[in-house]
């Protein structure tokens, strides 16, 4: 889903209210194929911010150790998709270059001496470290496709970002070798993103596009959950026993991690109305058990609830709820509102890291010790403006 919000390549984007209040805010209109988003999600998102700045501190009954005591801003323009190198001393992310790429920068874990490990004129987007520390999963902008001639263009890169003719490729940490394992289709839409590996790295979880919306029941695309063996031969990658489990009602998913044989994913809920968007209803956090596939929702809300990611030990999972990062355990019990960045009420710490208001905070990613939080922040009225931030915990609230 994209960052914040997964889109088909015909624009019909369900959170193309984004759009809409960029646009306003400099006296122009959107096209037309946003016509819902403008009805429906300015006024979701003037209600959030309503509940946001009335909520009371009291509501946010975190436990100690998941207390957030500091907020670190991590000095990259317009960076996205943090994940940290299995150590927990470095930082992989996508960064826009001064030619308006999505580039692969890694840095210290702080941010600081970031270097670009891509160096291409294609976009990188949504970088995944391998467990071992010697890999780095990408998607790669495909080398022709149909929107070569305007690849940088506001439209463009709103797609690139959310994975549109973009292939699967890995990396080493320095960006010396490359290796392609999942390709994509350019003659119609096609495109992996949203990438995963199981904590052993065994594993290798993405999305992918399948086939553009053409219908009520498709508005967005049809996306399929992808898993696969990660197997390294002397030194080389590749993929075995490419298997597609997505759940028979997905229509709208997306992988966030595995634990314990199951694989966490958002996803529509097949029992909610449509009422925020026909054809797919709300966006649920379910996970998957991949012996029997059978999937269990663990949010039942009326929001849009995506970008699951599971902690280190698996006992809790960070996830989008509309403009916030919540924290519910992995059984989908005692579900609790971790961040405050949309409200005013929450101190200069929050306000400080969201720069703006409001916000979206959108893919996280934990420390391997489960002490820290990497979140991406995508700007409401300057997207696809976005920045990280580190969370720092009162303890080990992921471990």
């Amino acid at each position: 889903m994209l960052n914040h919000a997964r889109r088909s390549p015909v624009g019909k984007d369900r959170f193309a209210t984004r759009y809409v209040l960029a646009e306003n805010a400099n006296g122009s209109t959107m096209r037309g194929d946003a016509r819902l988003g403008e009805r429906a999600l300015p006024l979701r998102a003037l209600l959030a911010a309503l509940v946001a700045l009335v909520l009371p501190a009291s509501a946010y009954a975190l436990p100690p150790d998941c207390q957030v005591r500091s907020i670190d801003s991590v000095p990259a323009a317009s960076a996205s998709h943090p994940s940290f190198s299995p150590d927990g001393t470095r930082l992989t992310y996508n960064g826009v270059d001064g030619d308006g790429d999505y580039q692969l920068f890694v840095a210290d874990a702080d941010g600081t001496s970031p270097v670009n490990i891509s160096r291409s004129d294609r976009h990188h987007v949504g970088p995944a470290w391998h467990p071992s520390g010697r890999f780095i999963a990408v998607n790669v902008e495909a080398d022709r496709h149909p929107l070569t001639w305007g690849r940088t263009t506001f439209f463009a890169r709103h797609l690139f970002d959310n994975g549109l003719w973009e292939a699967l490729w890995v990396t080493t940490p320095d960006g010396s070798r490359w290796w392609k394992l999942v390709d994509v289709t350019t003659d119609r839409e096609d495109g992996v993103f949203h990438i995963a590996f199981s904590p052993d790295g065994t594993k290798i979880a993405w999305g992918q596009l399948v086939h553009r919306a053409e219908s009520p029941d498709y508005p967005w695309g049809a996306y399929r959950l992808k898993v696969a063996d990660f197997v390294v031969t002397d030194g080389v990658p590749s993929l075995e026993n490419v298997r597609d489990v997505t759940p028979p009602w997905g229509k709208l998913v997306e992988p966030g991690g595995f634990s314990n044989g199951r694989l966490v994913f958002g996803g529509n809920d097949p029992d909610s109305r449509p009422t925020t968007s026909p054809g797919i209803g709300d966006l649920e956090v379910w996970d998957l058990d991949l012996a029997t596939g059978e999937a269990r929702n663990l949010t039942h809300d009326d929001d849009w609830d995506e970008h699951p990611s599971y902690s280190p030990d698996g006992r809790r999972i960070a996830y989008l709820n509309v403009r916030e990062i919540n924290l519910i355990n992995s059984d989908g019990s005692g579900t609790e509102r971790l961040t405050r960045f949309n409200d005013w009420l929450g101190g200069p710490m929050w306000r400080d890291a969201a720069r703006e208001w409001p916000v979206i905070p959108t893919t996280t990613d934990w420390s391997p010790d489960g002490t820290k939080l990497a979140v991406s922040i995508q700007s409401t009225w300057h997207y696809p403006k976005s920045w990280l931030t580190v969370l720092n915990f009162a303890g080990a609230c992921g471990r």
